[in-house]
């Protein structure tokens, strides 16, 4: 029998070929996020340095109790001279975030302590505040349909769940008090749009604001990126710079006129105030701010960052895939 080795060495090349596809596409640049702390004489101009800060504090070596990538969304408390940080522990499956806890005496050293609050679904952006001298947590949870409040029953370690305040798709949730309300600035996945919402009290009624969404359908301006603060009189509303790229920069707005009727706000000239730097652990973006004032001309602040790296995965490569033709399938008959 006569073999053919032109058909042979066609197949050879083609599986070959496939091969290196395979690999070639195997390969997702993943963002790996850390947590530094920066410092200035304004909250809209902080930089790295802060005592001789060494960035990141808090990186995923530092998580002992969780497969960790990575650490996120950091939001800062100062207690009877203490810091107090809160942050999203990325897992290493990266389906189901818990949230994470690093203490320290002086801003500058920080001890991870563990693991403070996980559930079944999601959780990440632990946005930490003290009401009525009593502490409060309003993690993202979109994954649960719903923004919900928890309160702490030790504080900062043991927490639990009060109640769902506003139902829906909503992520990074972000509350002030102005004017005698509660307000919540929050980001709804389905149209990409900021929506706000207003309350007597934290357990009350949330009513979502006649000019909803305030922000439509943008990446670059709706996505809350930390902290709703106030600058003297002005309250100061950062957002995270989410296109072309997921977690560009933060940018800084202030709000000019925040009524149960009306909103406005404009960008501040200093945004965007926190960037990628193009080297270290935060080279390739940052997405996330919380300030503290300590006098009258030094601010503290959390902040995240990210550098990307190349990880041969084949499963989440065939994962996306696989989303992506279902999402065009679902656009294809809907037109």
């Amino acid at each position: 029998m006569k073999i053919d080795y032109k058909k042979k060495i066609i197949s050879l090349t083609c599986l070959l070929f496939v091969l290196i596809l395979t690999i070639y596409f195997s390969y997702i640049k993943y963002g790996i996020w850390s947590v530094g702390i920066y410092a200035g004489q304004s909250p809209l101009s902080i930089k790295p340095g802060y005592n001789g800060t060494n960035n990141p504090v808090v990186s995923a070596n530092d998580v002992i109790d969780i497969e960790s990538t990575g650490v996120a969304d950091p939001f800062l408390l100062n207690v009877l001279e203490k810091y107090y940080l809160f942050f999203e522990i990325i897992t290493k499956d990266k389906k189901v975030g818990a949230i994470g806890l690093a203490t320290s005496v002086d801003g500058i050293s920080w001890v991870y302590e563990k693991k403070v609050l996980e559930e079944k679904f999601h959780l990440s952006y632990p946005y930490t505040f003290v009401d009525s001298g009593k502490y409060y947590m309003i993690p993202e949870s979109n994954a649960a349909n719903g923004v919900r409040l928890y309160s702490a029953v030790e504080f900062p370690l043991n927490w639990k769940f009060e109640k769902e305040i506003i139902k829906g798709s909503y992520s990074d949730s972000s509350l002030c008090y102005h004017d005698g309300k509660y307000w919540i600035f929050t980001f709804n996945t389905k149209d990409k749009s900021l929506y706000l919402f207003h309350s007597d009290s934290l357990m009350g009624n949330w009513v979502s604001h006649p000019a909803n969404p305030i922000i439509s359908n943008n990446l670059n301006t709706a996505r809350p990126g930390g902290r709703v603060f106030k600058m003297g009189n002005t309250i100061v509303r950062f957002a995270q710079d989410d296109e072309p790229d997921y977690g560009n920069s933060v940018r800084a707005f202030t709000v000019n006129r925040m009524t149960v009727s009306e909103y406005q706000e404009s960008e501040l000239a200093e945004s965007p105030i926190l960037t990628g730097t193009g080297s270290g652990w935060n080279r390739d973006g940052m997405h996330h701010v919380d300030v503290i004032q300590l006098n009258n001309s030094l601010w503290i602040a959390a902040v995240d960052g990210k550098k990307y790296i190349n990880v041969f995965d084949p499963i989440r490569r065939y994962e996306k895939i696989k989303s992506w033709i279902k999402h065009s399938l679902h656009q294809l008959f809907k037109q």
